[in-house]
């Protein structure tokens, strides 16, 4: 049996935390200068550790049962943070799905 080894494991969970690191000020930034609030499945991410976040992402893969990670959620993100919002509440969570899902049907 071929194992992936700790150092790729290693790897990927220092990808996904740096990518986390990223979007921690865009969330600030959302939720304190234009009052939108991100949430992934109901867990709002502003104000919140990395740890905190990454853990959210797990809970919605094995609620969800699908590979939702940190490098899909940043790109759906990044994006949002270029749109003219204000006052909202966004389910990041449920949105990346959806958009993973339409991706696939597509």
């Amino acid at each position: 049996m071929n194992r992936p080894s700790v150092d790729d494991y290693f790897d990927d969970w220092k990808q996904r935390e740096a990518l986390v690191q990223e979007m921690i000020p865009v969330l600030g930034r959302l939720f304190s200068q234009h009052n939108v609030g991100v949430y992934i499945y109901g867990r709002p991410l502003h104000n919140r550790s990395v740890t905190f976040i990454m853990k959210s992402h797990r809970f919605v893969r094995q609620i969800e049962g699908n590979e939702m990670s940190e490098f899909e959620t940043h790109g759906v993100l990044m994006a949002m943070a270029k749109l003219d919002l204000w006052h909202a509440e966004i389910d990041l969570g449920k949105l990346t799905v959806s958009f993973m899902d339409h991706q696939e049907a597509g």
